[in-house]
């Protein structure tokens, strides 16, 4: 019987999910780590807010991600400069598959996309 376990995946799955959700009850928290992370790297006019699933209600933990918006006039341009902004919020929180996607933006942008990001919650 050659191929994939299907009760190995499932079992994989559930614990994905199990070491996920603590990340989802406590989004906040995590979020507020990455504004003063953030604050400490671009400086004090950084806002960030948190969208998607997880403020609407309709997150699941093992599925779904936590979107993490940083608006900041000093916003990184580069990919390699924002890979290392969210690593440095993984690596604090010391999980690097932790569920979250940091987005950035200028005020400018922000400004024309807030509308399209539906609910937003500052942080």
């Amino acid at each position: 019987m050659g191929g994939v376990n299907i009760l190995s995946i499932m079992n994989m799955l559930r614990k994905i999910r199990k070491s996920h959700e603590k990340y989802f009850k406590n989004y906040r928290r995590y979020a507020s780590l990455v504004k003063s992370i953030m604050e400490e790297e671009l400086g004090s006019d950084v806002k960030v807010f948190v969208f998607g699933s997880v403020v609407e209600g309709k997150a699941i933990p093992g599925a779904s991600d936590i979107d993490v918006l940083v608006v900041s006039k000093k916003v990184p341009r580069t990919i390699t400069e924002q890979s290392r902004l969210r690593s440095k919020f993984l690596l604090a929180i010391n999980d690097l598959s932790a569920p979250f996607e940091i987005h950035f933006m200028d005020p400018i942008q922000f400004n024309s996309y807030k509308k399209l990001l539906g609910k937003l919650e500052e942080i």
